[in-house]
């Protein structure tokens, strides 16, 4: 016997204006439990429209055109399905500037960001405008520390490292996107192996979440980013040891390491760093929230 397929009944939204179509995205999503309901749907609106927050507000009173409605329809049944809506509109924001981000890549975070405030102020700014400055931005996904050091140091020279192919054209989109692709170089290797320059500034933001805690990850990020930029082995640390020896061969005596972690790590790589004698001035930095985020460490004399 065979049974009728079932279709799935397409979303209802209203046409009358953007305002009440904005109105009804907010009320779907936070039906939905989405935490920032009114931030996504303004998103997805603007997305739809091409409008920016202040036009949107503008014409708020205006009808929506067939091509929007479904638009928004087919954007908000994604995002209902748990599908982040930085994936569903194709844009992340790093750094007050937006990226182009999908499925291939993890999601800029704001913690990240921590990043490059610190390397402003350990060596990225150092040099302005000069070509000795060397910054390796390693895992890079996107692209955000990469773009965002060669942006914040027109000088400088930018190797962007990540074992993910589909990762690095990405990151090709973002350097095109802000007109730094003849500065940033873009390498596929494991972490820093095969790289023989020397550099100033080492900016590492690895996988780490220990792979037993990846199921219990919210769904946004367990079913949708990439399992290969979040898995850090049993520990989550097992690609920072292997990272770290690298690092010490190649920054620049003086040159500064910059690593973001997630929570409790921060103690156990300060440790090995100190431990290891060739590194001084480690410390930890926390991010916003008051969690260790970040461990800054300076290569000694060698």
């Amino acid at each position: 016997m065979h049974w009728p397929l079932r279709r799935r009944k397409p979303l209802q939204l209203p046409s009358d204006s953007l305002q009440s179509l904005l109105s009804a995205l907010k009320s779907r999503l936070q039906t939905a439990d989405v935490a920032d309901s009114n931030l996504e749907a303004s998103i997805i609106l603007e997305h739809v429209t091409g409008l920016d927050r202040t036009s949107l507000l503008r014409d708020i009173r205006r009808p929506v055109s067939a091509s929007e409605l479904n638009a928004a329809a087919g954007l908000l049944q994604r995002r209902l399905e748990g599908e982040p809506v930085q994936y569903v509109v194709g844009k992340g924001w790093f750094y007050g500037r937006e990226f182009y981000v999908d499925s291939r890549v993890l999601i800029p975070r704001p913690e990240t960001e921590l990043l490059i405030g610190l390397s402003l102020d350990r060596g990225l700014r150092s040099l302005p405008g000069s070509p000795e400055l060397k910054v390796v931005d390693v895992g890079t996904g996107s692209g955000g520390l990469a773009v965002t050091a060669a942006l914040e140091n027109p000088g400088a020279q930018v190797v962007a490292t990540d074992l993910s192919l589909d990762a690095l054209r990405v990151a090709r989109c973002n350097c095109v996107l802000h007109g730094v692709a003849g500065r940033v170089e873009l390498v596929a290797t494991d972490g820093l192996t095969g790289i023989s320059d020397r550099f100033n500034l080492i900016l590492a933001n690895p996988p780490y979440v220990p792979t037993d805690e990846i199921a219990r990850l919210q769904r946004e990020v367990r079913d949708f980013e990439p399992r290969l930029a979040l898995d850090g082995g049993d520990d989550g640390l097992g690609i920072v040891r292997r990272l770290l020896p690298q690092c010490t061969d190649l920054l620049v005596a003086g040159g500064w390491l910059l690593i973001e972690l997630a929570c409790g790590q921060a103690l156990s790589v300060s440790a090995l760093l100190t431990e290891s004698g060739t590194w001084s001035e480690v410390s930890v930095v926390q991010d916003l929230v008051g969690v260790d985020r970040v461990v800054c460490a300076r290569r000694a004399a060698r």
